[in-house]
């Protein structure tokens, strides 16, 4: 296998738009759940 065909850079990418994905989907999803609770909580 030839060095300069490394395959992790497009990993590495791949995993940090995943990672960007998830972590939008955590902060979306807290604030619903802080929406909600603000809302209907006592």
């Amino acid at each position: 296998m030839d060095p300069s065909e490394d395959p992790a850079p497009d990993g590495r990418r791949t995993f940090r738009r995943t990672l960007l994905r998830v972590m939008i989907v955590q902060v979306v999803a807290l604030a619903l759940l802080w929406l909600l609770q603000a809302r209907f909580g006592g």
